[in-house]
C-alpha cells in the first residue's frame, strides 16, 4: 500500500516520501481501515521536527485523524463490525492515517455521525473533539459570554458552533475580513487580533478556549478579563496527563520544565478565581461517541478547503505550512 512516511526528523526540512508499505494485520483489541481521507493538521508539521520529542523510529506513516471503512476485526472488538464507516484519531507515537490501510487501536475509533458524509466526519475527527472536550469543560449555561482565541482555525470553528448550541454569545480572535464568514460558523462577535486589545474590549467573560501559542502572552491576558469563578481551557499549556493518553511519555526532565513554566500561569488564575485547564486531546472512543451525538442533535458546518491525492503530498505540506485561510485540508483516497 502507499503512505507518506517521515524518514528524518528536522525543524527546517524534515525528509517525507511517499513509499510502498507492506499492510499490517491487526492484533487483538485493533481494526484495520481502509482510509477514505486523512485530515492535514499544525500538529503533524510539529511531530516531523521531533517535537516536543521524537515520538517514534523513523521511517514511520505520518497523520493522526481522519475517517474510512473498516476492513477487519482483531479479536476482542465487539462493538464495530466489517463495513462500518468510521472515523478515527491516532496517539501522537502510533501515527498513520497519511496511508492508504490504517491497523489502529479500537478504542480510538467510532461510527462516524450520521449527519455527516465519511469525507466531513474524517475533516472533523481531531479538531471536533478538541472543540467539543473544551467546551465541555467550560461547563456552558445559557447567555455565558464565551472567547475563543484563533477562532477562524479548525478547533475555533468547531468549539464556536458547540458553544453557540449550548445558548452562549461567542466572541472570537480572527481577522476583520474573516467576519462574514464567521458569522456563518456562529461566531457572534469578532475582534482583529492585529488591532484591537481585547484586554480594553471586553470584561466579565464566563468561559474561554485558548488555542494560541504565543509562550502564554494570550493565555495571562485572557485570565485578566474572566468572571470571578469563570473558566478557561488551554491548548498551549501541555497537561501532563493527557500526554500520557496520547502515549507521549515525556522525559522525567522535561515533565519537569513544564510544571515549573505551567505554576505561574495557575498562581494568576487562582489570584483571580479562576479555574485554569489546561488541554491535550486523546482518543477515547466514549468521548467521541458524545460527539457524534451531539453532532446528530445540534448539526455542526465542517468547511473543507482543498484535497489532495497522496501523491501530491509535496504540495499538500507546503499548503499546510503558509495556510491562512478557513477550512480543512485533506488526503482524499477512496
Amino acid at each position: 500500500m502507499q503512505a507518506i512516511q517521515l524518514v528524518k526528523y528536522s525543524k527546517k526540512q524534515p525528509q517525507i516520501s511517499l513509499n510502498q508499505v507492506e499492510p499490517a494485520a491487526p492484533k487483538a483489541g485493533q481494526v484495520a481501515i481502509r482510509v477514505h481521507c486523512a485530515s492535514l493538521n499544525p500538529v503533524d508539521l510539529k511531530l516531523t521536527e521531533g517535537f516536543p520529542f521524537a515520538l517514534q523510529k523513523p521511517p514511520f506513516t505520518l497523520g493522526v485523524d481522519g475517517s474510512g471503512i473498516i476492513e477487519q476485526i482483531g479479536q476482542g472488538e465487539a462493538e464495530l463490525k466489517v463495513g462500518d464507516e468510521v472515523f478515527f484519531y491516532t496517539p501522537f507515537s502510533e501515527t498513520g492515517s497519511w496511508a492508504e490501510r490504517l491497523v489502529i487501536d479500537a478504542h480510538c475509533v467510532a461510527k462516524k455521525p450520521k449527519s455527516l458524509s465519511l469525507t466531513e466526519s474524517g475533516a472533523m475527527s481531531l479538531v471536533a473533539l478538541t472543540g467539543f472536550t473544551a467546551m465541555q469543560k467550560l461547563q456552558i449555561k445559557p447567555h455565558d459570554k464565551i472567547l475563543i482565541h484563533g477562532v477562524a482555525g479548525g478547533v475555533g470553528l468547531m468549539a464556536a458552533q458547540i458553544a453557540k448550541a449550548q445558548g452562549a454569545y461567542v466572541i472570537g480572535t480572527a481577522r476583520r475580513d474573516q467576519t462574514a464568514v464567521l458569522q456563518n460558523y456562529s461566531v457572534d462577535q469578532v475582534l482583529d487580533y492585529r488591532e484591537d486589545n481585547f484586554t480594553q474590549l471586553l470584561n466579565h467573560i464566563d468561559g474561554a478556549l485558548d488555542t494560541v501559542h504565543d509562550n502564554g502572552k494570550t493565555l495571562q491576558k485572557t485570565l485578566s478579563v474572566m468572571n470571578r469563578g469563570g473558566r478557561v481551557v488551554s491548548l498551549s499549556m501541555p497537561n501532563l496527563e493527557d500526554m500520557v493518553h496520547l502515549k507521549a511519555h515525556l522525559p522525567a526532565p522535561l515533565a519537569w520544565l513544564i510544571k515549573l513554566m505551567n505554576k505561574k500561569y495557575f498562581k494568576q488564575a487562582q489570584s483571580l478565581g479562576v479555574t485554569l485547564m489546561p488541554q491535550a486531546t486523546y482518543p477515547n472512543r466514549a468521548q467521541m461517541q458524545r460527539l457524534t451525538t451531539f453532532i446528530d442533535q445540534h448539526g455542526l458546518k465542517v468547511p473543507v478547503q482543498k484535497s489532495f491525492s497522496l501523491n501530491d503530498y509535496a504540495v499538500a505540506i507546503s499548503a499546510l505550512k503558509t495556510n491562512k485561510a478557513m477550512g480543512k485540508l485533506l488526503f482524499t483516497l477512496n
